[in-house]
């Protein structure tokens, strides 16, 4: 048993000393089980220490205290007296209070939906123990805690690491009420996650544990959750004796509240078996309870339940008052979600962690943006050097033997290509950094399609070195659109090089507008090389070339800008393609969203 340090045993005030001595010992090892007694013997404590004026000790005693007012659903008293205290206690190396205090407060924080303050006030409690000796009961409630609340939030995997962090830890000087939840914390878990065997073997320990060591909750707990496990396993007579025994020992404590949890079980056994009767005993007896501790979700939860069994029953008209009044209690509970405690908090969650993600998200896109737009611009100056150096080279070359000068060109030509194509990779590569960070300027003017695509067909046919041209095809009575034409010009432009690139040597590539009542499509299509069904799910990624393409100049980058300047421009592109007879590209712009 811990002794209070500091404190001399004068004659006098022996009695007093060795009396605080043992209420604090018996407020550390069972303010989780006696509440009313471990409540009714700090406040006998407390006034010791006023007598004594020992401040330390009072504030140790103050702790427990808060404990039963919180427990006592009284909230703004025990936060009041956590604050007023908590600094004192980590002064003094009170660990176990100062840690009970931390879980308290993070516990009302959690009710009100403060997700966010409840873990920081978690975390930040780990950084003032983290260099501390002594602290090892306080960081296994810690962690437990942090168990308790990933739980709720239905991360269940963090839940399980802090529940055998907490686990881990233990030894025989450990508090045992901390290791019996630390062990219902565990198989809830493992419930939760169907490991059905695992909860059963572990709620079996806890039993047992419970009983040996006078832990009625936990004991009544354990009877309960056994009985959720056989239910699931459809033994219903097994499960109805295991809530009857959790309800016994609820009862015996005058637990109301959860007394109404072991009656709806119990009833739901009875419905099931189609004992009607008996279940609306139970369903009403649940009622009585909730309507005087003011428990309105499961008021309404019971309504529902008792309008069902009335309806069974051909009661239609009792049947229906339940349900009217079930609905009732909805209707004053306003948001049915923040009444499901749990749901609410899972939402509230989520959108705080995605909210950081997005945050996140963004920083790395501007910093790859940052990086890209660097390495692109340091990339360029070497190679113009490089560049305007083999040009140099050629001209002094040029006073040379002609045999020699076939060989240099030869070498210089392949170093000339390699530049070329370092060039057009760093291009697309800031193209598409810009992309990736959302930095691409947009700007809808109105378009005369018809027109537009007249000059990028003069300008492709005026090129074309092998004799072929770009063939055109108009459908649909034309109609003025709003678009981006830099962007569209941009996409057009690789498409039609594309499709006179892998088709040498073969028809002319079309490019087409089919004005449509509802949309526009324009298409370029080929009839070269073709796409494999396969290949063609990977064709818009960056860097990504199908394998029949692989000895045709270009970057893997073309088709996947292409993709993000359509959708920009709020159209869809897709591909059709056979192998070995051609693709089709289609840009699809709604005529609705043309004019946004």
């Amino acid at each position: 048993m811990n002794k209070i340090k500091g404190v001399k045993k004068i004659s006098g005030e022996k009695d007093d000393i060795e009396k605080l001595n043992q209420i604090i010992n018996f407020c550390r090892d069972n303010y989780n089980i006696a509440h009313d007694k471990t409540y009714s013997l700090a406040k006998s404590g407390i006034e010791i220490c006023e007598k004594l004026t020992l401040s330390a000790e009072k504030n140790i005693l103050e702790t427990y205290l808060a404990f039963f007012l919180w427990h006592n659903n009284e909230p703004q008293k025990s936060l009041s007296i956590i604050y007023s205290i908590s600094e004192k206690l980590l002064a003094n190396k009170n660990y176990l209070e100062f840690s009970l205090g931390v879980i308290i407060t993070s516990l009302i924080e959690w009710a009100k939906g403060e997700v966010e303050l409840a873990f920081n006030t978690i975390n930040q409690a780990f950084e003032e123990l983290k260099n501390q000796e002594n602290t090892k009961v306080a960081i296994i409630r810690l962690n437990w805690t942090l168990g308790v609340f990933y739980f709720d939030l239905d991360e269940i995997e963090d839940s399980l690491r802090h529940y055998q962090l907490s686990k881990n830890s233990l030894d025989h000087e450990t508090d045992f009420s901390v290791v019996a939840y630390i062990n219902i914390g565990l198989a809830t878990v493992y419930k939760k996650k169907l490991e059905l065997e695992k909860a059963e073997k572990l709620f079996e320990e806890i039993l047992v544990y419970s009983q040996t060591n006078n832990i009625w909750m936990v004991e009544a707990r354990s009877y309960h959750e056994l009985g959720m496990l056989e239910q699931l396993k459809e033994n219903f007579d097994k499960a109805y004796r295991l809530f009857s025994k959790s309800y016994e020992i609820r009862l015996a404590n005058n637990a109301r509240p959860a007394m109404v949890t072991s009656l709806i079980s119990m009833a739901q056994i009875d419905i099931v078996k189609k004992n009607f009767s008996n279940a609306e005993i139970k369903l009403l007896q649940a009622l009585e309870i909730s309507k005087e501790k003011n428990l309105k979700p499961k008021t309404s939860i019971l309504m529902l339940q008792l309008s069902g069994i009335k309806e069974e029953q051909f009661k239609h008209k009792e049947s229906l008052y339940y349900l009217k009044k079930h609905y009732e209690l909805e209707k004053e509970l306003k948001n049915v979600i923040k009444n499901n405690k749990n749901a609410y908090l899972q939402l509230n969650y989520k959108v705080q962690k995605t909210a950081k993600e997005l945050e996140r998200e963004k920083e790395l896109s501007l910093l790859k943006t940052s990086f890209v737009s660097t390495a692109s611009h340091q990339f360029r100056t070497p190679l113009a050097v490089i560049q305007s150096n083999t040009e140099l080279l050629l001209m002094l070359l040029s006073k040379i033997d002609n045999h020699e000068l076939e060989r240099v060109k030869k070498v210089t030509g392949r170093i000339t290509g390699q530049i070329a194509k370092m060039t057009d990779l760093m291009e697309e590569v800031l193209v598409l950094g810009k992309l990736t960070s959302g930095n691409v300027h947009y700007e809808a003017k109105e378009l005369n399609l018809l027109e537009f695509c007249n000059v990028l067909i003069q300008q492709f046919n005026t090129i074309q070195e092998d004799g072929r041209i770009l063939e055109f095809k108009l459908i649909g009575e034309t109609y003025r659109v709003k678009l981006d034409s830099k962007l569209l010009g941009h996409t057009l432009t690789n498409l039609i090089s594309n499709a006179f690139k892998y088709s040498v040597g073969k028809e002319n590539p079309e490019l087409s507008i089919h004005f449509k009542a509802n949309e526009v499509i324009l298409s370029v299509k080929d009839y070269g090389i073709g796409i494999s069904k396969n290949e063609q799910l990977h064709l818009f990624e960056p860097f990504y070339r199908a394998d029949n393409a692989t000895d045709i100049k270009g970057t893997g980058l073309g088709l996947s800008i292409a993709k993000e300047y359509v959708e920009i421009n709020k159209g869809n592109i897709l591909v059709k393609s056979i192998l070995g007879e051609g693709s089709c590209f289609e840009i699809i712009f709604k005529r609705l969203m043309l004019y946004e």
